[in-house]
């Protein structure tokens, strides 16, 4: 059998991608490149990089099929020309944080944010990173002869929100 997330990758990091494109438009907004040492830097005033980092599973749940909650952590790498000032690093640290911190991407839980560290300064650009973290729910998906009644829908409830996650057909 092999496990299926109702919501996963793709969508976490496309969210993330649309959100800050969407409120934050003076500055550059990528997915994190393939080959990040030959990235060079092109916006004006800077980018925002965005990369998927990894997941911790809890213990499976005592259902008779694997269900595990994921916590999925989610990089936003800020890339800058200016340490301070009104262009610089320190400012979009604190867009980064302000428009994803708290904001819940269908699915998911409210992003929360986990750690924020410098990286690396280079060829005159700061590097700083921010991770946020999520979770969701993993869940098997049986083999073909042993489907039984489908599930069609998952229902995540907390305190308080209440989210609805279609499963894949």
């Amino acid at each position: 059998m092999s496990p299926v997330t109702p919501v996963g990758i793709t969508e976490l990091e496309a969210g993330v991608l649309a959100r800050l494109a969407a409120k934050i438009d003076d500055y550059g907004v990528e997915a994190y490149p393939d080959k990040p040492e030959t990235h060079k830097l092109r916006h004006q005033r800077g980018a925002f990089l965005v990369a998927y980092r990894g997941a911790d599973y809890d213990a499976v749940e005592d259902t008779g099929d694997v269900v595990q909650t994921r916590r999925m952590l989610i990089d936003v790498v800020t890339e800058c020309r200016q340490l301070s000032g009104h262009d610089g690093a320190y400012v979009m640290l604190e867009l980064a944080r302000v428009t994803l911190a708290g904001w819940r991407i269908a699915g998911f839980t409210k992003l929360s944010l986990v750690r924020e560290r410098f990286l690396n300064r280079g060829e005159g650009v700061w590097l700083y990173a921010q991770t946020f973290a999520t979770t969701t729910v993993a869940v098997e998906l049986p083999d073909d002869e042993e489907l039984g009644p489908v599930l069609e829908r998952l229902r995540l409830e907390s305190t308080y929100t209440i989210s609805e996650i279609p499963t894949p057909p």
